[in-house]
């Protein structure tokens, strides 16, 4: 993948996730983790090879497509993007008015997927009223509100101490527990050494490890790849 400034964020990389696994997409700053998130999540197109996401193939997916591709997946990101005068139900509602859905049935999945992430008693709370990690976790619950088959979540503990970090990550492994692929992009060496899960390294654009898949062939680790 390359960017039009010339940089290339990933080279050589070939990966095959499973469905209903948990994955961690591990590296330093740079090291291309979002890049490949925003790839798998339509955000930008592969300037070579392809990416495969659920049956389709991103790289010749029309502009037009990619909304219907993504009502099948769930995205958290570091900086949350809720709507800050927005109650907490009314953030989490959004993905479920754009499908059209009656207002019956979204009040009953929104409560549902709060109660999920325990922030029903936050229920008419103005986003802006939350602390970093009770919007974490209202943002999870938007993700999850449309039963996504895959949550692509980058850096989804960034702005967190560890505790709340630690609580984000075994919410998501529940989440993954009831069928659900997980992906995670993160650079907190502590969280990979916390959680037994599959563990995707990149340093400068390439796949360096892949403990718990396929054999990698790639130039010599970098000792300080997570530094």
């Amino acid at each position: 993948m390359q960017y039009p400034s010339g940089i290339e964020a990933l080279r050589e990389v070939n990966l095959r996730l499973h469905e209903g696994e948990f994955v961690f997409v591990a590296g330093r700053s740079g090291a291309g983790k979002s890049t490949l998130m925003k790839l798998m999540g339509a955000e930008l197109v592969p300037t070579s090879g392809q990416i495969l996401v659920a049956g389709r193939n991103l790289g010749v997916l029309r502009r037009s497509q990619v909304p219907y591709f993504r009502r099948g997946l769930g995205i958290v990101w570091q900086d949350f993007r809720l709507l800050p005068d927005r109650t907490v139900t009314e953030n989490v509602a959004l993905p479920l008015e754009v499908l059209g859905l009656s207002r019956r049935k979204i009040a009953l999945r929104v409560a549902q997927v709060l109660e999920l992430v325990g922030m029903e008693q936050y229920a008419e709370a103005r986003a802006l009223w939350l602390s970093g990690g009770e919007q974490q976790r209202v943002a999870i619950a938007r993700a999850l509100v449309n039963e996504p088959s895959i949550i692509l979540a980058d850096e989804p503990t960034g702005n967190l101490d560890p505790d709340l970090a630690y609580e984000v990550v075994q919410m998501l492994r529940d989440v993954q527990s009831r069928g659900t692929t997980v992906v995670v992009a993160t650079h907190n060496t502590a969280l990979l050494e916390l959680f037994n899960e599959r563990v995707v390294l990149l340093n400068k654009g390439f796949v360096i490890e892949d403990e718990g898949g396929e054999p990698v062939a790639a130039p010599p680790s970098d000792p300080e790849a997570l530094q």
